[in-house]
């Protein structure tokens, strides 16, 4: 080749790079994320979307999604978690269900706090609903980001209302309403035998019968000492006698509340979360149905309760400052009021669920009876209730019903079996 085609050729060959944009040459890869989603599977594919969304936004991060089996107590997706944080194996971002995260934050030491990536001053700047904050948050620590909650109400048969002559837009408002719809709505073959229980205070989705106690005007945690207070408590008594009237009036072996139960048509009003309001309509279409507010008795308070799904970075993440950036954007307002127009989920922003009621997107009554009482909802589990104390209460109270053991009793055994762990836990250590 001679010079002068050498200097053509060279010439070309600059005026071509010229010709390339400065993004095709300086083009960064992506840090790729890896994200476990253990939420409910129903929303599977949802939350793909979202995770597109982010994708297509975001110019430095890539998430990756892999479905886990549901990661909450007990189960393959919790094992499974926990298997891999140990072989040096985990993932970067992983949503579970968030009444577990403090105690697997604090007691087996497993997730990160989010200061160490994120701003501390945007964490604590959440707007959020309630005491939701108290799933994701220890003292000063942030273990988590709360991304999906809800609210807790009455719902009942309208169809079943009809039949007995009860208004069917009119839930009962006190405890001892609730007692007299109930008889009134059972039904009995010509043995005796129950067809159709009313209600049953056993198997709705009210923390294991946990949500009583602060219904009846109690509190079953101390935030202050880090100890459960079972005993000692006039409510807390009220609750569970309450609670085993059931047994005595309708048998131990009487229908409970539980939701494939109402579905069912088995039992005509239980107490269920928001997350209901849209599996109603698919897995029980021709049910004519509606919700009202938890009732109480005069001494008592009107609540609800919320509860929900987390977003966490395990300790020993590989991309833990790239993984903060799809955690903000989970919590972002925008998002937030996205997986709600996908999923009707309530959010976790007060915000978001403001702006979502102005814009006349939540316009359902029997949505909006359980949002807004919001401000007022307990939370169902204080730390390490998921792993020490419901074990503990439902074998207890599975007793009274059965009539081996007096209320009393119940409450005694769950505190004298629980707090040595919450003293081993809490006291003395520093967090």
């Amino acid at each position: 080749m001679s010079k002068l085609q050498q200097s053509v050729l060279a010439i070309v060959f600059i005026v071509c790079l010229s010709l390339v944009s400065p993004s095709a040459t300086c083009a960064k890869e992506k840090t790729v994320v890896d994200f476990w989603w253990g939420g409910i599977a129903n929303y599977t594919e949802n939350m793909m979307q979202l995770v597109q969304d982010f994708n297509e936004q975001n110019t430095s991060v890539e998430v990756r999604m892999t479905v886990q089996p549901h990661i909450g107590m007990s189960g393959v997706g919790i094992e499974t978690l926990k298997t891999a944080i140990a072989g040096g194996a985990q993932p970067d971002v992983v949503v579970l269900d968030g009444t577990i995260l403090i105690g697997l934050a604090i007691e087996d030491g497993l997730f990160m706090d989010l200061r160490e990536i994120i701003d501390p001053s945007f964490l604590y700047a959440i707007p959020y609903a309630a005491n939701i904050k108290n799933y994701v948050m220890f003292r000063d620590s942030v273990y988590g980001i709360h991304f999906q909650t809800d609210a807790r109400g009455l719902y009942f048969n309208q169809t079943h209302f009809a039949e007995v002559g009860l208004d069917p837009r009119k839930g009962p408002k006190s405890i001892d309403e609730l007692d007299q719809y109930a008889a009134k709505l059972t039904r009995r073959d010509a043995q005796g035998r129950i067809e159709r229980q009313g209600y049953s205070p056993r198997g709705g989705n009210f923390g294991l019968e946990l949500g009583w106690f602060w219904v009846f005007g109690g509190n079953v945690f101390d935030y202050n000492t880090m100890l459960p207070t079972f005993t000692n408590n006039e409510a807390h008594l009220a609750a569970l006698r309450w609670i085993e009237s059931y047994a005595d009036k309708y048998s131990t072996a009487a229908i409970t509340s539980a939701g494939n139960n109402f579905m069912a048509g088995k039992v005509s009003m239980s107490v269920q979360s928001t997350s209901l309001l849209g599996t109603l309509p698919v897995q029980a279409p021709d049910m004519e149905w509606w919700v009202s507010t938890i009732p109480y008795p005069p001494e008592g308070r009107l609540i609800t309760m919320s509860s929900g799904y987390s977003a966490v970075v395990p300790k020993g993440a590989k991309n833990a400052v790239a993984a903060a950036e799809f955690i903000r954007y989970l919590i972002d307002k925008n998002t937030q009021m996205n997986w709600y127009r996908m999923t009707k989920t309530v959010p976790t922003r007060v915000d978001a669920i403001l702006e979502l009621v102005q814009k006349r997107e939540i316009t359902d009554p029997r949505a909006i009876c359980m949002i807004e009482l919001m401000p007022t909802a307990a939370e169902i589990y204080p730390p390490l209730f998921v792993n020490y104390v419901l074990p503990q209460l439902s074998n207890y109270i599975n007793q009274m019903w059965n009539k081996q053991i007096p209320p009393a009793e119940v409450l005694e055994k769950v505190q004298f079996a629980v707090e040595p762990e919450y003293r081993r836990i809490f006291h003395g250590k520093a967090f």
